[in-house]
């Protein structure tokens, strides 16, 4: 039969998978942010073409 002794928590362990975290988080946020446009930047070409144009009638 074996036996499970289970170690403690290292300090380092704990440091390691922080900073994995963290780096997995940046990475996500950083993909996240570049399909994100700026409120004030017009679109370019959206799927209306007559998005920004004005119809006068009468």
């Amino acid at each position: 039969m074996l036996d499970n002794d289970p170690q403690p928590v290292s300090l380092t362990g704990l440091l390691i998978l922080a900073a994995i975290t963290i780096i997995f988080l940046v990475i996500v946020w950083l993909i996240g942010s570049a399909f994100v446009r700026p409120e004030n930047e017009p679109r370019a070409h959206g799927w209306n073409k007559y998005d920004h144009a004005s119809v006068v009638t009468g």
